[in-house]
């Protein structure tokens, strides 16, 4: 998805320098790709090009349904 309008932007510019949108973007889709300078990029490239540190600080939720009830039961974030 792109878009350009006044107050939005998608992809954010620079999406592919944050950690926290490559690796929530990779759990949804592995075989992403971002343009990048014009170019396309596969997004699981653009991550191992960052800092560990950097992916590092990043922790995915994945929050479990109990299907008889109305509300998330959290569990504890993959390490």
């Amino acid at each position: 998805m792109t878009a350009r309008e006044n107050h939005l932007t998608l992809p954010h510019p620079l999406a592919h320098l944050r950690a926290f949108v490559l690796i929530p973007w990779i759990a949804v889709d592995p075989t992403a790709q971002l343009t990048v300078a014009g170019c396309p990029r596969p997004v699981t490239r653009l991550l191992a090009e960052l800092e560990p540190a950097d992916r590092d600080s990043v922790r995915l939720f994945r929050p479990s349904f109990d299907l008889n009830s109305r509300h998330p039961v959290s569990r504890a974030p993959e390490s």
